[in-house]
């Protein structure tokens, strides 16, 4: 895997938003309609579980072939004032809880909880980015899962009162589900900060698989194992995003997150990118493009970090968990 210096992503800083106005002459000038939500039915819970509570949902959209299970592991404040909610979700799939990729980020759990956070990991049975077989969902449509399971959170489990903050971090993927969320489905209203960490990996899924443009071309592996699985192919690299197949160029943009004229405008939502120092300069370039969106479209609240002796998973590190930690406990406030 390709890696950068603090230099290298300052560069990127600098450089792709540039790239990201060329860019810019394709997109959609229509305003677009947000994506429907998926449901979200409560299978089980609360339970305990480790100290916390946890809750099992099924959650089915209109927009996929089939529902998915997953499960939310709930952690109630262990000091006063309440604060508010902080969300959770792990990279690749999601098929693994936030809070036990390291000994970093499960202590920054609990330290959230000890500042007046509750906080919510997602964990999913299947995986969000794993697409029925044969349907051609793709990304897009995929989250409808996860940004149906934001909202009943928010709706269920959150304190409603302006008192109380709605924040949410992810990695890698997991920074996907948020930011389709908060661009596709409109439900930025809900969130005060989001933290996305070592991503939006995959920006501009047409350019992602596209293998002429090394800037943005993520891999054949990592192209057959989420893309092309995402839109039904199996993940064997036959699939047309590890091809680098021209001809789906068209269905790629229309599933990609920063490709058309979605929401990207948030008045009341600080978006802050984090990311690792050894990161992959193909995730920069990407997490640029979203970056430079909002940026050019006008959001007031967006920041961009970057944490020293890191890697992509950023909370994997002593550094990157409690600069995580650091962002939430400063910005994961009511505006």
């Amino acid at each position: 895997m390709k890696q950068t210096t603090v230099n290298a992503i300052n560069h990127f800083i600098l450089t792709v938003g540039s790239v990201a106005v060329l860019l810019s002459g394709c997109m959609a000038p229509v305003s677009q309609s947000p994506r429907p939500l998926g449901e979200v039915k409560l299978v089980s819970g609360a339970s305990d579980c480790d100290g916390h509570d946890c809750y099992e949902v099924e959650v089915s959209s209109p927009q996929l072939a089939e529902p998915d299970n997953a499960l939310l592991k709930v952690g109630e404040p262990t000091a006063s004032p309440s604060r508010g909610t902080i969300m959770f979700m792990g990279g690749g799939n999601g098929n693994s809880l936030w809070g036990n990729q390291s000994e970093h980020a499960g202590r920054v759990i609990e330290e959230l909880r000890a500042a007046g956070f509750r906080t919510v990991e997602l964990q999913w049975e299947r995986g969000w980015l794993k697409g029925a077989r044969g349907q051609s969902e793709g990304p897009a449509r995929l989250a409808s899962r996860p940004a149906a399971v934001m909202r009943w959170v928010y709706d269920n489990l959150h304190q409603q009162d302006d008192d109380y903050a709605f924040c949410a971090t992810g990695n890698s993927a997991g920074s996907m589900q948020i930011s389709y969320t908060l661009a596709h489905y409109g439900q930025a209203n809900i969130f005060d900060a989001v933290v996305l960490t070592g991503g939006p990996p995959v920006a501009r899924i047409d350019l992602s698989c596209d293998r002429n443009n090394q800037q943005y071309w993520t891999g054949e592996e990592v192209n057959a194992i989420y893309i092309d699985a995402s839109f039904g192919f199996p993940p064997d690299s036959t699939g047309p995003c590890a091809r680098s197949d021209s001809s789906y160029r068209e269905q790629f943009q229309a599933a990609s997150l920063t490709f058309g004229n979605w929401a990207y405008v948030y008045p009341e939502t600080m978006v802050s990118l984090l990311f690792g120092e050894n990161e992959n300069p193909v995730y920069v370039a990407h997490g640029m493009t979203y970056y430079d969106r909002l940026v050019e479209a006008g959001s007031p609240l967006v920041r961009l970090d970057t944490v020293s002796n890191t890697p992509h998973v950023v909370r994997s590190t002593k550094e990157g968990a409690e600069m995580i930690r650091d962002i939430l406990l400063k910005e994961c406030k009511r505006r």
